[in-house]
């Protein structure tokens, strides 16, 4: 496990306690998966860099975001860069009464966090199959042109901890990205059967100086 923050192996939690918390004046983050996107060609090496948000995922977005309206005094919207996931934030960060707020770009949380060599990674997925290669990752904690789960998670959250500058801060990345940090911290495991859903990832809550971290769904 990481030293970055504490892990709380209790229930998720959802949108409405996120909004508590925020009431309450503490300092939250979200880093959680994109909404709904169409399926990624097998054959694209960038990951579905350009691909769009769903109709469906444009309406989820937006009610997430809209869960939160009245309780945010101010808002940073980050994201990996790619065309879903800025879309993603730019929705809840509209939903949420944020109109304007820009989208930074965040590579920091896009697929170099886990992947050393993108190329690579794209070419051992054809090879194994992806989601072989992402269970795979998830159960030993390596892959090849990957850094460790234990790294990755580490990275990820430290540098999330330093972005949070806002009352709530929004991080908007990918499906293994996350996984491999809620598998880090101990929070989640999934099995291809229970993929990590769009929307859902982990809550960062500081309090008191100290960050706790919680699955979010």
């Amino acid at each position: 496990m990481t030293d970055a923050g504490t892990a709380e192996r209790a229930d998720p939690v959802g949108i409405g306690q996120v909004r508590r918390w925020l009431e309450e004046g503490a300092r939250v983050a979200l880093y959680i998966r994109h909404a709904e996107r169409p399926p990624i060609a097998d054959d694209d090496p960038t990951f579905g860099a350009a691909l769009v948000l769903t109709p469906a995922g444009e309406r989820s977005a937006l009610a997430l975001g809209g869960a939160l309206r009245g309780s945010v005094a101010s808002v940073r919207l980050m994201a990996s860069p790619m065309e879903r996931t800025r879309r993603t934030a730019r929705l809840i960060g509209d939903g949420a009464g944020a109109v304007g707020t820009p989208v930074e770009d965040a590579t920091a949380i896009g697929v170099g966090n886990v992947f050393t060599d993108t190329d690579g990674a794209h070419g051992e997925m054809q090879r194994v199959g992806v989601m072989d290669y992402m269970l795979a990752y998830l159960a030993t904690g390596e892959a090849a042109y990957a850094r460790p789960v234990h790294e990755a998670t580490r990275l990820a959250l430290e540098w999330i901890h330093q972005a949070a500058t806002a009352p709530f801060t929004l991080c908007c990345g990918h499906d293994l990205m996350i996984a491999a940090a809620l598998a880090g911290l101990e929070l989640a495991r999934f099995r291809a059967d229970n993929w990590i859903p769009y929307l859902t990832g982990m809550a960062l809550v500081e309090r008191g100086g100290g960050w706790r971290h919680y699955w979010f769904v």
